[in-house]
């Protein structure tokens, strides 16, 4: 139990991190896109929160080090990551996409390790990937306008929001068509099977249809889509109950 718990507060630590990171080389660009975050509004200094981001970094490291040399491993090359991501990987269209949506997902393989179990985190990983890729296209369309005016090659600016919407909508169809198969071919209950039709597939059905428009809230969307991830890892927890 306490190698979970320490393997938990490592994973939160790093993620904090990265956060702190992110905003950090997306100052100018926040300014436009979300002047509402701490840098930018003034609540912190960007001194303060390099010294934030060392400070729970060494405690992501020192926890994950409690647990094991392989969970350090994994958490010193996932800080790495978040890192490379922020500087410079998110610069690149969809690379940086795919590095936050595999990153996210890979939570519950590193959950699995630190429980001696890394295939049981096979199917969130999936599930999460899936989404938080669906979510950060999302997030690029939001942020068009503050992209364009720095430059930043995202999808969107890369390729055209039409395109982007395209890409988004196929991830969408791929996650519905693909949310029934743990209880047909990994033994799920069928209550996850119900809750998943009811409460995951019909508002990703919606928002499918509503990607047609060129009228959304694209701010909206990203959080019903932040909402949906948490549930649909609650039903993964109940469909194995």
């Amino acid at each position: 139990m306490a190698d979970l718990v320490a393997a938990s507060l490592a994973a939160g630590f790093i993620a904090a991190a990265g956060n702190i990171i992110n905003d950090y080389y997306d100052f100018e660009i926040d300014k436009i896109n979300r002047p509402d975050r701490p840098l930018v509004s003034g609540e912190i200094s960007k001194r303060t929160a390099i010294k934030y981001y060392i400070t729970l970094n060494g405690l992501g490291f020192f926890f994950a080090g409690y647990v094991s040399l392989s969970v350090l491993a994994i958490v010193l090359i996932t800080a790495s990551l978040l890192f490379i991501y922020s500087s410079k990987l998110k610069r690149i269209p969809f690379a940086g996409n795919l590095l936050v949506a595999f990153l996210t997902g890979f939570v519950f393989i590193y959950a699995g390790i630190a429980a001696g179990n890394a295939a049981g985190g096979v199917i969130p990983f999936f599930f999460a990937f899936i989404i938080n890729l669906v979510r950060e296209l999302i997030k690029d369309i939001e942020d068009y306008e503050g992209d364009s005016v720095y430059k930043i090659k995202t999808m969107p600016i890369v390729k055209g929001i039409p395109f982007t919407k395209k890409i988004v909508s196929t991830l969408i169809l791929l996650l519905i068509i693909s949310s029934p198969l743990p209880f047909f071919f990994f033994n799920y209950n069928f209550e996850f099977l119900l809750l998943i039709l009811f409460l995951i597939d019909l508002p990703l059905v919606n928002i499918f249809i509503r990607l047609k428009s060129d009228s959304l809230d694209y701010r909206r969307l990203s959080s019903q889509l932040k909402t949906l991830m948490i549930l649909g890892l609650g039903i993964l927890i109940v469909g194995v109950l």
